[in-house]
This record gives structure tokens, sequence and C-alpha cells, in this order.
């Protein structure tokens, strides 16, 4: 009987033991205030009369940094807390902070000038709103790069689009040009070597060969008739001598009026390099008549 008494004693001690840790929760109180300050932090129940209800108090001098740490032990889950910070028994500053909760680290400030129930969380926050407005101005930057290299490309790709348009009218238009000129009528050729001839017998007329040329050139192209063998010697000379005899007015006359048409031709081609090509064949012949004429 006295054995199973001791053995529930022991029992009931070890109980005891475990349980006292979980039911008296620790609290780390954090204060941040001015350096080398004396600060009496006292904690008060939220219950009335909260002036006479003590459940805890502390006495710490700050550190260089003004930091001063105390850590309460109790069963309280709330509590007012009263701090008050002094220099050679002087009060610096005193505040209370109602309605704090117990059971997790506290971080409190008190200054002069600032005061704060958590400056963790408020430096956590400011931390968080700096990291995101670094954030955004970084995003800012990138859209803003972005959208650079973007108008960059597009006119990059407009200006390649416009040289390829270029390049195809530019094609499409040699290809109608050398079709139209691969296309010239032959009457052209037919006028202009006309025209050419008819500028070599103006030549020739105004400079007096015409005479010594023309009736050899009718004198050979005469054809006697086959049917009338007898002829007096006389005719053929009499007739190259009326054949002779032609005026020469009319044939600078018509010759002027080829010129004329060849050259109403030539105003009638509505292509500017067909014209050009047919003034440099034109230039041409007048080069090769020139010739001609040296060679006389």
């Amino acid at each position: 009987m006295f054995i199973m008494k001791k053995e529930m004693c022991i029992l009931a001690a070890l109980v005891l033991i475990f349980a006292i840790p979980a039911v008296l929760a620790s609290t780390e109180i954090n204060v941040r205030t001015l350096p080398n300050h004396k600060v009496h932090i006292i904690l008060q129940s939220i219950t009335p009369p909260v002036s006479t209800i003590l459940e805890g108090s502390f006495i710490v001098m700050s550190d260089g940094s003004g930091m001063a740490k105390a850590t309460y032990s109790g069963e309280k889950k709330e509590a007012r807390i009263n701090v008050k910070v002094s220099k050679d028994g002087k009060e610096v500053v005193h505040y209370i902070f109602e309605d704090m909760g117990l059971g997790s680290p506290l971080y409190l400030q008190i200054n002069p000038n600032d005061i704060l129930d958590d400056y963790k969380k408020v430096e956590e926050e400011k931390a968080a709103a700096e990291a995101k407005e670094l954030a955004d101005e970084e995003s800012a930057k990138l859209a803003e790069e972005q959208a650079e290299l973007k108008r960059i490309a597009d006119e990059e790709t407009a200006r390649l689009a416009a040289e390829k348009a270029n390049s195809s009218i530019f094609r499409v238009t040699g290809s109608a040009i050398s079709g139209t000129l691969g296309k010239t009528p032959k009457y052209i050729y037919y006028i202009l070597g006309i025209g050419l001839i008819a500028f070599i017998f103006v030549f020739l007329a105004r400079s007096g060969k015409i005479k010594g040329i023309l009736p050899a050139f009718q004198s050979s192209s005469k054809i006697i008739p086959k049917t009338n063998p007898i002829v007096p010697k006389t005719q053929p000379a009499q007739t190259q001598i009326t054949s002779s005899t032609q005026n020469p007015s009319e044939v600078i006359a018509n010759a002027e009026r080829k010129i004329k048409e060849a050259q109403m031709e030539i105003a009638k081609l509505k292509n500017q390099e067909r014209i050009t090509d047919a003034e440099k064949k034109l230039k041409e012949d007048v080069t090769n008549l020139e010739k001609l004429k040296r060679g006389y």
C-alpha cells in the first residue's frame, strides 16, 4: 500500500514538471529605445483594477544600439505593458502599450517622437513596399525596353516590306517596258530606214552630188524591152538626158516629207525609252552618213 502511494506521488510530480512549462509560456519582450538608458518594463493585468495587479516587472539597461530585452513567463495571454525610460533618475519617455498579446516575441519601440507597438512588422512592411517599388520600376523599365525593341523591329519589318514592294514594282515595270520594247512594230524600223534614205538624198542633193549619181542609178535600173531589139542608139541617151533633167527640188521635197513623217511617228511614241532608242539609232545613222560623205 505504501509502495503504491509512493509511485503515485512520483507520477504526479512528473506530470507537474512537464505541465508547468506548457502552462507558463515564455514571452520575449524586445524594447528599442535610446542608447544607454534605464528601461523599466511593467506588465499589468487588463482586468480592473489594472493599477494594483502586477504580472511582472523588469528593470534593464539599453545597450549602445538602444536595445533592451526581458523575458516574461506566465499563464496570462494578454497584458498592459507599461514602459518607462529614464536617464540619471529623470524620466525621458513613458508609454503604456494596451492589450498586448503574450506567448510570442514582442517588438516595442519607444522614443520621444517615435512609438511603435511592433517595429519589426513595420520594418518588414517597409522592406516589402521598397522591394515592390523596385520590382515595379524594373518591370516598367523592362516594358519600355521591350516596347522600344518592338518599335525597332516594326520599323525594320516595314522598311524590308517597302523595299520588297519597290523591288517587285521595279521588276514588273521593267518587264513591261522590256516587253513593250521587244514588241516594237517593224514598220517603225521601215519608217526610220526610209527617213534615213531620204536624208541621204537631201544631203547629196544639197551638196550637188546627186546630179552625178541619179542618172547612173536611173540608167542602171532602166529595163529595155526585148521585143524591140532595134532601137536607135540616140534613144537611150535621150532618155537618160530626160531622166537626168528631173527637177531635184521634187526629190528634196519628197525626202523632206518622208523625214517629217518619220519624225511624226517618233513623236507619237509614248514610251520615253523607245523614243530614246529611236533617237539613238537615228544619231547612229547620221554618223554613218557622215562617214559615207567623207568617203566620197
